[in-house]
């Protein structure tokens, strides 16, 4: 699997099935991946939580649990996932209550070759390609998420794969809508953090500081404060108590 590729999994209780479903999905396209399947729809909670995929791609008539139930538990802890429903009822009943949980596609059983590519397709294209009218809805979640876990590793792949859009469309719409990258926008409020915290800790040991800002290295960070400040964090110090 490449990094940027989309990731599915994929839930149905029909052994059969499950493995004709999975085979057809990986023969769809070469950015398209089935990173797990399961007949159990409580293991696939587990699998999402831990995989993150792009893609949810689930039966509707399942035992233990609803395709349904099934998803509005994943979106409690995964609200960005994109979910897909398969069912052997065409009853508009089914399809009614999928729009309630922002279900993105409803396949008919046996879900046929053709009906499947079609709905990867039309993903594939939003997915690496956010539309013009939502840039500004979708820069603005992406700061906030930075601002609220800026103490957290976070990389543009963590990004791709929170917003479930490729990195360079993340990358892409984000500078155009804020004039720098998400990446130097988590550095700056990093860095103001870290000023901030110092001013009001004036004796807080550096690798403390770095720490608190969501730096494990920390002449990585004296290094990085140097580059964007003039000046070191012990420098910047020094300098700010000389000014009172």
């Amino acid at each position: 699997m490449t990094k940027n590729n989309i990731k599915i999994v994929v839930v149905e209780d029909e052994p059969i099935l499950l493995k004709d479903l999975v085979n057809k999905i990986n023969r769809c396209r070469p950015d398209v991946e089935v990173v797990a399947y399961t007949s159990n729809p409580r293991e696939a909670l587990q699998l999402l939580q831990t995989l993150k995929p792009n893609i949810l791609i689930t039966d509707i008539q399942m035992p233990e649990m609803t395709g349904l139930e099934l998803i509005k538990k994943a979106k409690a802890v995964l609200p960005h996932l994109n979910a897909a429903i398969i069912s052997g009822y065409s009853d508009f009943h089914y399809a009614q209550e999928a729009i309630r949980y922002h279900v993105i596609d409803y396949l008919l059983k046996p879900v046929e070759m053709e009906s499947l590519k079609d709905f990867l397709d039309r993903f594939c294209l939003s997915f690496y390609d956010i539309p013009e009218e939502l840039s500004l809805n979708f820069a603005d979640s992406i700061e906030q998420y930075i601002t609220e876990h800026y103490q957290e590793p976070l990389t543009l792949s963590d990004l791709s794969e929170i917003f479930n859009y490729a990195p360079s469309s993340i990358s892409h719409v984000f500078k155009k809508e804020k004039g720098t990258s998400p990446i130097r926008w988590l550095t700056n409020i990093r860095l103001e953090k870290a000023k901030s915290i110092m001013l009001s800790t004036p004796n807080c040991d550096i690798k403390k500081v770095a720490e608190l800002v969501g730096y494990t290295d920390a002449r990585y960070f004296s290094r990085i404060f140097k580059q964007l400040e003039g000046r070191t964090p012990s420098e910047w110090m020094t300098a700010y108590k000389s000014d009172l």
